[in-house]
Protein backbone atom coordinates (compact mmCIF):
# COMPACT_ATOMS: atom_id res chain seq x y z
CA UNK A 1 0.00 0.00 0.00
CA UNK A 2 2.85 2.38 0.79
CA UNK A 3 4.42 1.80 -2.63
CA UNK A 4 1.05 2.48 -4.29
CA UNK A 5 0.76 5.73 -2.32
CA UNK A 6 4.27 6.76 -3.32
CA UNK A 7 3.49 6.02 -6.99
CA UNK A 8 0.31 8.11 -6.79
CA UNK A 9 2.06 11.08 -5.19
CA UNK A 10 4.96 10.81 -7.66
CA UNK A 11 2.45 10.88 -10.50
CA UNK A 12 0.77 13.96 -9.05
CA UNK A 13 4.17 15.68 -8.82
CA UNK A 14 4.97 14.74 -12.44
CA UNK A 15 1.58 16.07 -13.49
CA UNK A 16 2.30 19.28 -11.62
CA UNK A 17 5.62 19.59 -13.45
CA UNK A 18 3.72 19.18 -16.72
CA UNK A 19 1.59 22.15 -15.71
CA UNK A 20 4.72 24.27 -15.28
CA UNK A 21 5.80 23.62 -18.88
CA UNK A 22 4.62 26.19 -21.41
CA UNK A 23 1.56 24.71 -23.05
CA UNK A 24 0.69 24.81 -26.67
CA UNK A 25 -2.00 27.28 -27.72
CA UNK A 26 -5.46 25.86 -27.20
CA UNK A 27 -6.83 24.64 -30.50
CA UNK A 28 -10.11 23.06 -31.34
CA UNK A 29 -11.24 19.59 -30.37
CA UNK A 30 -10.77 17.20 -33.29
CA UNK A 31 -12.56 13.92 -32.60
CA UNK A 32 -10.64 12.19 -35.40
CA UNK A 33 -7.40 12.70 -33.45
CA UNK A 34 -8.43 11.11 -30.19
CA UNK A 35 -7.84 7.47 -29.28
CA UNK A 36 -11.41 6.42 -28.65
CA UNK A 37 -11.18 3.38 -30.93
CA UNK A 38 -8.07 2.03 -29.23
CA UNK A 39 -9.47 2.70 -25.77
CA UNK A 40 -12.76 1.00 -26.60
CA UNK A 41 -10.88 -2.11 -27.71
CA UNK A 42 -8.75 -2.08 -24.54
CA UNK A 43 -11.81 -1.48 -22.36
CA UNK A 44 -13.71 -4.29 -24.10
CA UNK A 45 -10.90 -6.81 -23.65
CA UNK A 46 -10.40 -5.83 -20.03
CA UNK A 47 -14.13 -5.92 -19.22
CA UNK A 48 -14.38 -9.43 -20.66
CA UNK A 49 -11.31 -10.48 -18.65
CA UNK A 50 -12.68 -8.91 -15.46
CA UNK A 51 -16.07 -10.55 -15.94
CA UNK A 52 -14.40 -13.93 -16.51
CA UNK A 53 -12.24 -13.48 -13.41
CA UNK A 54 -15.20 -12.52 -11.28
CA UNK A 55 -17.25 -15.41 -12.61
CA UNK A 56 -14.48 -17.96 -12.08
CA UNK A 57 -13.61 -16.80 -8.56
CA UNK A 58 -17.18 -15.75 -7.62
CA UNK A 59 -15.62 -12.76 -5.91
CA UNK A 60 -13.94 -9.43 -6.56
CA UNK A 61 -11.12 -10.31 -4.16
CA UNK A 62 -8.70 -10.82 -7.07
CA UNK A 63 -8.87 -7.08 -7.84
CA UNK A 64 -7.20 -5.93 -4.61
CA UNK A 65 -5.22 -9.09 -3.88
CA UNK A 66 -1.89 -7.62 -5.16
CA UNK A 67 -1.97 -5.08 -2.35
CA UNK A 68 -2.42 -7.67 0.42
CA UNK A 69 0.12 -9.10 2.84
CA UNK A 70 -0.61 -12.57 1.46
CA UNK A 71 0.44 -11.36 -1.99
CA UNK A 72 3.74 -10.24 -0.49
CA UNK A 73 4.29 -13.73 0.93
CA UNK A 74 3.38 -15.32 -2.40
CA UNK A 75 5.78 -12.96 -4.19
CA UNK A 76 8.59 -13.88 -1.79
CA UNK A 77 7.88 -17.58 -2.27
CA UNK A 78 7.83 -17.17 -6.06
CA UNK A 79 11.23 -15.45 -6.05
CA UNK A 80 12.65 -17.97 -3.57
CA UNK A 81 11.72 -20.84 -5.90
CA UNK A 82 13.11 -19.09 -9.00
CA UNK A 83 16.52 -20.64 -8.59
CA UNK A 84 15.06 -24.13 -9.07
CA UNK A 85 14.48 -23.86 -12.80
CA UNK A 86 13.63 -21.88 -15.91
CA UNK A 87 9.89 -21.85 -15.16
CA UNK A 88 10.59 -20.14 -11.83
CA UNK A 89 12.69 -17.49 -13.52
CA UNK A 90 10.00 -16.92 -16.14
CA UNK A 91 7.39 -16.57 -13.39
CA UNK A 92 9.53 -13.90 -11.73
CA UNK A 93 10.05 -12.00 -14.96
CA UNK A 94 6.33 -11.99 -15.82
CA UNK A 95 5.26 -11.06 -12.29
CA UNK A 96 7.85 -8.28 -12.19
CA UNK A 97 6.51 -6.86 -15.46
CA UNK A 98 2.93 -7.06 -14.17
CA UNK A 99 3.86 -5.30 -10.93
CA UNK A 100 5.74 -2.59 -12.85
CA UNK A 101 2.67 -2.14 -15.07
CA UNK A 102 0.41 -1.77 -12.01
CA UNK A 103 2.75 0.82 -10.50
CA UNK A 104 2.78 2.66 -13.83
CA UNK A 105 -1.03 2.73 -13.88
CA UNK A 106 -1.12 4.25 -10.39
CA UNK A 107 1.59 6.76 -11.34
CA UNK A 108 -0.26 7.68 -14.54
CA UNK A 109 -3.54 8.27 -12.71
CA UNK A 110 -1.74 10.52 -10.24
CA UNK A 111 -0.37 12.42 -13.21
CA UNK A 112 -3.88 12.72 -14.68
CA UNK A 113 -5.07 14.40 -11.46
CA UNK A 114 -2.78 17.40 -11.82
CA UNK A 115 -1.77 17.50 -15.50
CA UNK A 116 -5.45 17.35 -16.45
CA UNK A 117 -5.78 20.91 -15.19
CA UNK A 118 -3.99 22.06 -18.36
CA UNK A 119 -6.66 22.50 -21.07
CA UNK A 120 -4.31 21.32 -23.82
CA UNK A 121 -3.55 18.09 -21.93
CA UNK A 122 -7.10 16.78 -22.36
CA UNK A 123 -8.13 18.53 -25.57
CA UNK A 124 -8.05 15.47 -27.83
CA UNK A 125 -7.89 12.77 -25.16
CA UNK A 126 -10.44 9.99 -25.07
CA UNK A 127 -13.33 11.41 -23.10
CA UNK A 128 -12.09 14.93 -23.88
CA UNK A 129 -12.26 17.76 -24.42
CA UNK A 130 -13.54 18.12 -20.85
CA UNK A 131 -11.14 17.43 -17.99
CA UNK A 132 -13.69 15.32 -16.14
CA UNK A 133 -14.47 13.22 -19.22
CA UNK A 134 -10.80 12.55 -19.96
CA UNK A 135 -10.06 11.72 -16.32
CA UNK A 136 -13.04 9.36 -16.10
CA UNK A 137 -12.17 7.59 -19.35
CA UNK A 138 -8.53 7.04 -18.40
CA UNK A 139 -9.54 6.15 -14.85
CA UNK A 140 -11.84 3.39 -16.07
CA UNK A 141 -9.07 2.04 -18.30
CA UNK A 142 -6.57 2.13 -15.42
CA UNK A 143 -8.87 0.39 -12.94
CA UNK A 144 -9.79 -2.32 -15.40
CA UNK A 145 -6.20 -2.86 -16.58
CA UNK A 146 -5.02 -2.98 -12.95
CA UNK A 147 -7.60 -5.62 -12.17
CA UNK A 148 -6.65 -7.74 -15.14
CA UNK A 149 -2.95 -7.47 -14.27
CA UNK A 150 -3.84 -8.46 -10.71
CA UNK A 151 -5.69 -11.50 -11.98
CA UNK A 152 -2.72 -12.58 -14.09
CA UNK A 153 -0.33 -12.06 -11.16
CA UNK A 154 -2.67 -14.07 -8.93
CA UNK A 155 -2.58 -16.94 -11.42
CA UNK A 156 1.23 -16.85 -11.75
CA UNK A 157 2.35 -16.40 -8.13
CA UNK A 158 3.27 -19.48 -6.13
CA UNK A 159 1.25 -20.25 -3.02
CA UNK A 160 3.35 -20.33 0.16
CA UNK A 161 3.66 -23.70 1.86
CA UNK A 162 1.04 -24.46 4.46
CA UNK A 163 2.21 -24.76 8.08
CA UNK A 164 3.30 -28.30 8.79
CA UNK A 165 3.90 -29.23 5.12
CA UNK A 166 7.39 -30.19 3.88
Amino acid sequence: MVVAGVALVAGMVLGGLTLLQPSMPVGEHRPAENAIGAHLVVAGVVVVGAAAATASTRSLRWSWAPLSTRAGHRMAQTFARARHGVVGVLRCVVVSLLVAFMWYLILRMGMQVTAGLDPTFTLNAWGGPSRLGAFAAHGIDAVLCFGLAALLAHAILVDPPQPGSP
